[in-house]
This record gives C-alpha cells, structure tokens and sequence, in this order.
C-alpha cells in the first residue's frame, strides 16, 4: 500500500466509524420512541379499566340502596351520603337542584323523613352510553301505586334536613368535591403505578356552584344557611321513587337554582378561557360555546370514554395531543389536574390549536376550517374527513372542502357526518359562537 493509500484508509476509517456510531444512535432512540409510545398504549388502557372498574365497584354498592341510581354525566353533578341514603343532583342544565332522600322504616308519610346521614361522599360517574341515567325514574304526582306520594311542597320533609342538605351543597369546594368522589378517588390511585409520567392537579377551595352564587369563596355558615332558605321557598316535592332500603321509598324534592343566563355562567370562567384563547390564536368565543356545549358549564362533568371537567376532555385524545403540544412530550392527565377549571380550559383551548393550525391546516377557507374543526372536538379528525371522501384521510378531503363556500362545508356536514351527536353538535357550536362574541 502506498503513502497515498495509506492516507486515504486513515481519513475515511474515522467516518466510516461515525456513520455507523450515528445509525446505531438513530436505531437506539427509535427503539426507545417505540418502547415510550407502547408504555402511553398500556398507560391509556389500564386507565380506562381502572375507570371502568371503579365504575362498576360503585354502582354495585349503589344498587344495594337504589334500584336505578343516578351518576354524574357530562350535565349532571351527582353525590351521595356516606350511608347511601341521600342523593344530591345538581342539574347544571335544567338549573335544578334535586335531592332523593330514603324514607326510614317507619317513616310516616308525612314528616321528617329520616334524619340527615353524613356529609355527602361522593359523585358517581356517567353512566355507559345507551344505559338510563336515572331521570325519569320516580314515580309520578299522584301514583296509583303510592297514592299518598303526591306532589306538594318540601314541608312534608324535615325543614332542618333540608336546609342542611342545601347548605352543605352550596358551601362545597372543588378540593371536597373531587375527595368525596370515590370513583375518581380509585382511578387517581390506580396512576401510582403507570409506567409514564402522570400529571396531577390541586383543587381549589372556590365553590362549585359560584356561577350561581356570584362568588369565587365559599359562603360562610350563615350565609349558606339564608341562601338555603331563599332556595326553600320554591322547593317541591315532585314524587316519589322506588328504592331497596328504608320504607321502600324515597322522596324526590326539586329545587329551582336561581336563574342565570348563558352568559353569567359563562363569566365564571372568562377570565382563564380569554387567556388561554389567546395563548393558542383561538377565539374566546369559540372556547366558551365548547364548553357550554359540552358540560353546561358543569365542571364537576364526567362521561364513561372517560373524559372530564368542562371541556370534557378525553385524556387519550385530547390529553395527550395537547401535553405534547404544550411540553413536548405526550403525558398521562388524572382526574385531579382535569377537574381544575384552569386546566381543564388550557387543554381544550391547546387541542382546539391543534384541530384548527395542524389537523385541518390543509383547508384553506376560514370559515370552513372552523366548522371542520368543531366537529373534530366532538369526533376526530379521520370522521370529518370521512364525511368527504369515505376515508381518514384528511388532506385528500380538503381538496374536496376548498372547493366549496363555507356555507356548503358547513350544510355538508350536518347533513353527511357520520355521527347525530356530532351533527347536532355542530350546530349548537356555531349558534353559540355568535351569542358568545358580545360577551
């Protein structure tokens, strides 16, 4: 071998050494991408078991005492008493607050109706999609089969039980709320042994219902105690219901929260949800009809995907899109960092960035990027393109959107979605999106 050869063997051994250091390198973070990517699959899918079976251990327990409890959903906000005797149903819908309370054995027909159990322990969870989530269950005004259970007003109930239910129901705070829950209670405990970075939250002492109180502090004893007065008033004994315990009865008592616009509710929460619009160049107008859309302002709100608080979101989906998104790297959301308003609204406002600036960025027209982009809240990207082409394939549907006015986009899409929920869904998001801009 010649100097000259010798010299150019020398040179290249280095790099060829390199070369294969490099795609070792390149090979070994693969491997790892893959091995974290199968860690967040097995994360996502013992939390939906752990939820599923918190779900089932609670309503067992349930059933015990009622024949067809009632569970939060994405509207309701359900508790019961330690004893299990007591329910307490805030509609944050109907503006209502229901309370079912089980007669005691020889409770008399009219009267107490049984002394006050503890405190109440806990809200249930949506119940699984298809399955009665109780409403409609007590027995009407008048029933032949409990003649004597006919409407009229709650002073056949104990004044003092009632007052003390109302009482306790307004004083409540979002860190009591979520530690009297115990299916998420079971769920946040089951995270200790996720194989990847699980992000949790603190709750807050504001009271659950300040969108109708008009305050961010929990009402002292005797405020509480006037304002569960006020709402005495206009109580109604609306029936009663079937249960496994007690009498065999328990009565339902209606109470009409006081009345509060779309707008006043809203206000609750303008503040975080103007912030974190315009953190992620999205209208506030926009994160405010979501979320009227999806919980009613309700932030105690839960469905059986799961998906939580006030933007319903799916820790799954929009969770793990929108952590990557915000930190980059995808983590794993607990019930506890979801049921913090702040929170909740930061990530929907993120996912609602990332439908808009990168899963529908191939459709050029605003307006129907928009509509595209509700409907994706409420069902992915690959069903919004679904409705265009048949497949998930979303840049080949926006060849077929840029086509057309947003007008026709949007009539599509009611007309042509794969889903009614998603349909009617995008309808009442774009009707609130106008109401929302004066606000």
């Amino acid at each position: 071998m010649n100097r000259r050869d010798l010299l150019r063997v020398g040179l290249l051994a280095p790099v060829a050494a390199h070369a294969e250091s490099f795609e070792a390198y390149k090979e070994s973070q693969q491997q790892a991408f893959q091995a974290y990517k199968a860690r967040m699959r097995e994360a996502f899918a013992a939390y939906k078991r752990a939820h599923e079976a918190a779900f089932e251990t609670f309503r067992e327990e349930l059933q015990t005492t009622w024949k067809r409890p009632e569970f939060t959903d994405r509207r309701k906000w359900v508790e019961y008493s330690a004893d299990r005797r007591t329910q307490r149903i805030v509609d944050f819908e109907a503006e209502e607050i229901r309370l079912k309370m089980v007669d005691l054995e020889d409770a008399p027909e009219s009267g107490a109706g049984g002394s006050h159990s503890e405190p109440a322990k806990g809200p249930g969870c949506q119940t699984e999609e298809g399955t009665p989530s109780g409403q409609g269950t007590s027995e009407p005004a008048g029933s032949q089969e409990h003649p004597s259970a006919s409407v009229a007003t709650a002073e056949g109930w104990s004044r003092e039980r009632l007052r003390r239910e109302l009482a306790g129901l307004l004083r409540e705070d979002f860190a009591t709320a979520f530690e009297r829950d115990p299916v998420a209670q079971q769920v946040e405990r089951s995270l200790e042994k996720a194989p990847v970075e699980v992000e949790r939250g603190e709750l807050s002492r504001r009271p659950v219902l300040g969108a109708f109180l008009g305050g961010e502090e929990p009402p002292g004893p005797e405020e509480a105690n006037r304002k569960a007065e006020e709402l005495m008033a206009s109580a109604k004994e609306t029936g009663r219901e079937r249960v496994e315990a007690g009498s065999g009865w328990a009565r339902v008592i209606s109470v009409p929260l006081p009345e509060a616009s779309a707008s006043e509710k809203a206000s609750e929460y303008l503040a975080p949800a103007r912030r974190y619009a315009q953190e992620q160049e999205v209208s506030e107008s926009l994160v405010l009809a979501v979320m009227h859309t999806e919980s009613s302002f309700n932030p105690m709100a839960r469905s059986h995907i799961p998906a939580y608080g006030l933007m319903q979101i799916v820790p799954e989906s929009a969770g793990r899109d929108a952590t990557r998104l915000l930190t980059g790297r995808s983590r794993v959301l607990a019930p506890s960092y979801l049921y913090n308003p702040e929170n909740n609204i930061r990530i929907g406002a993120a996912y609602l960035h990332l439908l808009y600036y990168r899963y529908m960025a191939k459709v050029r027209e605003r307006e129907s990027r928009l509509y595209c982009t509700i409907a994706g809240y409420n069902t992915g990207a690959g069903n919004v393109a679904r409705t265009f082409t048949g497949d998930t394939n979303m840049a080949a549907a926006a060849e077929r959107i840029n086509g057309r006015s947003g007008g026709e986009v949007y009539r599509t899409l009611v007309r042509e979605l794969p889903y009614e929920e998603t349909k009617h869904y995008l309808e009442r998001v774009a009707r609130r999106i106008q109401a929302y801009r004066d606000l």
